[in-house]
C-alpha cells in the first residue's frame, strides 16, 4: 500500500507542496524567534526568506482567511492589475520587483544565479500556480484562475516541466532550471483538481468570518 501511494503523482505532488510550505514558513519562524539586531548586516538569505515568505503567505493568507474578505479582494485586484508583471508568461513571479544595480550587489553578494529577473530574484515559479488558483477560487475570481492555468498549459509540457522561468515576464526557461520537476507537476495537478472539484478547496480553506 505504501509503495502504491509513493507512486501516485498526486501524493508525490502534495508532498512537494508540503515541503514548499515548510520552506516558506520556517525562515519566517526563525526571524520571529531570533530577529536580527539593528546593526546586523543584511544578508541575501534573510531577504530571500522574506520575499518567498511574503509571496507564499499572501496567497496562504487568502486561503486560510488570515486576510479579511476585503483584504483578500485587494490582493487579487493587485494581481489582476499587475498581471503582466506578476503572472506574465508563466504563473507566477516569486518576488517583485527584482533587486538590481548596487542593491543586487550588496544583498546577493553578486551571486550569479540570482541576477535580476532570474531564479530567486524575480523569477517565475510554476509551483506557485496552485496557490494562485486556490486564492482566485476562494475570492470568486474564476476567470483569473482559468487564465492562469491556460497560460501554464501552453508551455509546461512543451518545456518539460522546468523548475523556474527567467525574464521580467517569465518568457524564458530558467538558465539553470532543472526539468521534469515534481513540484512543478504537482502544483499543476493540484490547480487542475481544484478547478475540476471545487469542493476540494474546503480541505485547504477556512471561511471568512
Amino acid at each position: 500500500m505504501r509503495s502504491l501511494l509513493m507512486k501516485n503523482p498526486v501524493v508525490i505532488g502534495a508532498s512537494w507542496i508540503a515541503a514548499y510550505l515548510v520552506i516558506i514558513l520556517f525562515p519566517l519562524l526563525i526571524l520571529l524567534f531570533y530577529p536580527p539586531t539593528p546593526n546586523e548586516q543584511r544578508s541575501f538569505w534573510l531577504e530571500f526568506s522574506i520575499a518567498v515568505g511574503l509571496i507564499g503567505l499572501a496567497m496562504m493568507a487568502i486561503i486560510t482567511s488570515l486576510a479579511s474578505e476585503q483584504e483578500s479582494q485587494s490582493i487579487m485586484n493587485l494581481i489582476e492589475q499587475r498581471s503582466c508583471d506578476l503572472v506574465g508568461y508563466m504563473p507566477m513571479k516569486i518576488c517583485f520587483p527584482a533587486l538590481e544595480g548596487m542593491e543586487w550587489r550588496i544583498v546577493t553578494g553578486c551571486y550569479p544565479k540570482n541576477i535580476p529577473w532570474s531564479y530567486h530574484n524575480g523569477g517565475n515559479w510554476p509551483v506557485l500556480l496552485w496557490l494562485l488558483v486556490a486564492a482566485a477560487q476562494k475570492t470568486n475570481r474564476l476567470e483569473l484562475a482559468h487564465k492562469a492555468i491556460e497560460i501554464a498549459e501552453t508551455r509546461l509540457m512543451q518545456d518539460k516541466w522546468p523548475e523556474y522561468y527567467d525574464g521580467k515576464n517569465g518568457r524564458l526557461i530558467g538558465k539553470e532550471a532543472r526539468i521534469y520537476q515534481t513540484w512543478t507537476i504537482g502544483g499543476y495537478l493540484v490547480a487542475k483538481d481544484l478547478i475540476s472539484n471545487p469542493r476540494h478547496l474546503e480541505l485547504l480553506c477556512f471561511d471568512f468570518e
